[in-house]
């Protein structure tokens, strides 16, 4: 039984392409694995599965399938529905720090806070933009005044001020 696979990207289409011509020599393994930037190790499997399995062998097998790394939709529920009662409005971190304290199911807090954003019952803080005020740009070119600290620029105003100071 041959199950119907399209050939969805442009990059599988060239790498079917480049191993198709070295299966018809028309090209060597070496020259397919510098087009398609993979080893000659890698060309050699494809080439085999290709031969095997026809253009169906180009595609990667676990296409379609769910990630191992997937949280169980039941689990997925518990957490909602204990954030919607128990540990209503706890935030991410705390929130999956009392779920493997008290309800032994023990997730990352970035899953809890990926799956409460989902379900929009957390909103996460946005980011203020205004950090640093710019100050308005000047009517004209070298608008600012420039001031100099130094004693002898203002021709001894500054040390008559000072002598006054010290008495």
């Amino acid at each position: 039984m041959e199950k119907e696979v399209k050939l969805a990207t442009m990059k599988e289409v060239k790498k079917y392409q480049a191993v198709k011509n070295v299966i018809e020599k028309r090209i060597t393994q070496k020259e397919a694995s510098k087009i398609l930037q993979l080893t000659t190790r890698q060309i050699r499997n494809i080439k085999k599965r290709i031969i095997d399995e026809g253009e169906v062998g180009i595609v990667h097998r676990s296409r379609g399938k769910p990630s191992n790394n997937k949280i169980p939709d039941e689990i997925k529920q518990k957490i909602l529905e204990l954030s919607k009662t128990k540990y209503d409005g706890f935030k991410p971190t705390f929130f999956a720090e009392k779920l493997a304290e008290f309800e032994q199911i023990i997730v990352s807090r970035e899953t809890v806070r990926k799956i409460l954003t989902e379900e929009k019952i957390w909103k996460p803080k946005t980011v203020n933009e205004s950090f640093r005020k710019r100050r308005d740009r000047r009517a004209s070119r070298g608008e600012l005044v420039q001031l100099d600290g130094s004693i002898q620029a203002n021709n001894g105003a500054n040390m008559q001020t000072m002598n006054l100071q010290l008495h």
